[in-house]
């Protein structure tokens, strides 16, 4: 997998990115924007709302996955 070199968007909580997204389906939102895994993968093991905000966000690529260092780079 490829680091994300995007700035990181904002953590926010899940409701807000499910209205986010909701409201995007309505047209009322012009641009889908990029949430934080953080805050996108824990909607999987929601609602209904939830899992298809998330799988929406997932299959839109709007995901956001900060860089995790590699600790295979600190082993000697």
């Amino acid at each position: 997998m490829s680091v994300d070199r995007r700035t990181p968007p904002p953590r926010l909580p899940g409701d807000l990115i499910v209205r986010l997204v909701e409201a995007h389906g309505r047209g009322s939102l012009k641009y889908l924007p990029v949430f934080h895994a953080g805050d996108v993968l824990p909607l999987l093991d929601q609602g209904e709302r939830e899992i298809a905000a998330a799988a929406l966000l997932l299959d839109a690529n709007r995901v956001f996955y900060p860089e995790v260092p590699d600790e295979r780079q600190h082993d000697s």
